[in-house]
């Protein structure tokens, strides 16, 4: 039940920490301030791009290729209203989702798909792995991400929500969990529509199903507001002062 659940719970954060790096500037609408931070992302991003394609080479399945793929997609779109961070993340979700269903569909019918996870040794198989294959790809990761942006405009508000946002993650994790167990198993004969059903109704990462990275953004979001309660209550606590230095 835990597997993923730690990364996919960074890349909420790194949403987060997108947009209280970029606050200053998309308040004041100042261009300049702008485009300094879009370019300090990009940098960022294409730093750990580089960095974790080098990686990738000597220890296969390293998120910080990935996170710099983040990065770069949250330099074009951190000055985005909510409204489209959010659609940004459901089409996301709702990508990765098809995409396996798809490839299920494919490899039902004796056709291959391994080429949706190649070795990134060419720029088609370097988008490839980006977007679509390996461990963490935008699709539907990109969905964690936005909802860390979003969070993070909540951020000044988080003391009035924050009971609210643990519930509403708990009850995601809860249903998908509740949908998996009472549905998924009536699919699992052999058959191309069957297959195709238990991969979205999926609770497992590599499946890529949408009940995955709902339940995975739930249980994200809940971990998040538990940890943040525990900070503000026990601020002067010494392990959580250790921490806060640790962090800093």
């Amino acid at each position: 039940m835990l597997t993923t659940r730690f990364a996919a719970t960074f890349v909420v954060v790194a949403g987060m920490g997108v947009t209280l790096l970029t606050n200053r500037s998309t308040s004041s609408g100042d261009k300049a301030a702008i485009a300094a931070d879009r370019w300090r992302l990009l940098r960022r991003g294409l730093l750990l791009y580089a960095g974790g394609y080098v990686v990738e080479w000597i220890w296969s399945g390293t998120i910080l290729f990935f996170y710099g793929a983040y990065f770069m997609v949250a330099a074009l779109i951190f000055t985005l209203r909510t409204r489209w961070l959010a659609l940004i993340g459901t089409v996301a979700a709702l990508a990765g989702a098809a995409i396996a269903a798809w490839r299920i569909d494919r490899d039902t019918t004796g056709h291959a798909t391994g080429w949706l996870d190649p070795v990134p040794d060419s720029p088609r198989n370097l988008f490839l792995r980006t977007f679509v294959g390996h461990t963490h790809p935008l699709l539907p990761w990109l969905a964690f991400l936005c909802a860390g942006m979003i969070l993070g405009r909540a951020l000044p508000r988080l003391a009035t929500i924050r009971w609210q946002l643990l519930a509403g993650g708990v009850a995601a994790l809860a249903a998908t969990y509740a949908v998996n167990a009472l549905f998924a198993p009536s699919f699992s004969s052999a058959s191309t529509s069957d297959q195709r059903w238990a991969v979205i109704l999926s609770t497992r990462p590599f499946d890529r199903g949408l009940l995955y990275t709902v339940g995975t953004l739930g249980s994200s979001v809940a971990a998040f507001c538990l940890v943040s309660w525990l900070a503000e209550r026990w601020a002067r606590h010494p392990l959580t002062v250790a921490l806060q230095r640790r962090g800093n």
